[in-house]
């Protein structure tokens, strides 16, 4: 099984680029919602693709972004179903619920093949999105996230992508779509 994370730091667009995935993989919304444990997911037909968190249409912070702290137990063990249920699938996910190492070294333990995908956008045009959003994360929680994103990228390589303008979003998706879900 391939499993296919999306990490970058906050306002990076990360949840924004999923929905595009998930729109060219599935369709329009509204999206049939499975929950297993604390875990929420889609699946895709094309693939199969196994798509992490809630992405209603309007909200802003969705994503995994709405499953608990403490969902990567729950996250590994539905990996276990999915893959026992001899899906040679693919798991597509974004955000900080899922980015740790110790998270992603059971998934490598697990015998499943990473493709991590990082975004980064200029901390100037972050700034606006986190304006235009209301965000109110402190200046101590995005130097945190800096250096964990920085740290899994030295852990666990992968790809970089740009995340800038909005055509950025359909060459992402492109590029993450070949890279590693179909």
């Amino acid at each position: 099984m391939i499993v296919v994370p999306i990490f970058g730091v906050p306002g990076t667009g990360k949840s924004t680029l999923v929905r595009h995935i998930l729109l060219r993989l599935i369709g329009l919304p509204p999206y049939q919602v499975r929950k297993r444990g604390t875990a929420t997911y889609h699946v895709s037909s094309v693939g199969p693709v196994l798509v992490l968190g809630t992405y209603p249409p309007g909200e802003i912070y969705g994503g995994t972004d709405r499953l608990s702290m403490s969902c990567q137990k729950d996250v590994l063990e539905l990996f276990r179903i999915w893959s026992s249920h001899g899906h040679d699938g693919r798991v597509l996910f974004e955000g900080d619920r899922l980015a740790s190492a110790k998270f992603l070294a059971s998934c490598q333990a697990d015998h499943y093949t990473l493709r991590p995908f990082y975004l980064r956008t200029p901390e100037a045009q972050r700034r606006a999105r986190f304006a235009e959003r209301g965000s109110s994360q402190t200046e101590q929680f995005l130097k945190g996230r800096e250096t964990k994103i920085r740290n899994l990228a030295a852990a666990f390589p992968g790809t970089w992508l740009d995340s800038i303008v909005p055509e950025d979003i359909e060459k992402n998706a492109e590029q993450i779509i070949k890279g590693g879900l179909i």
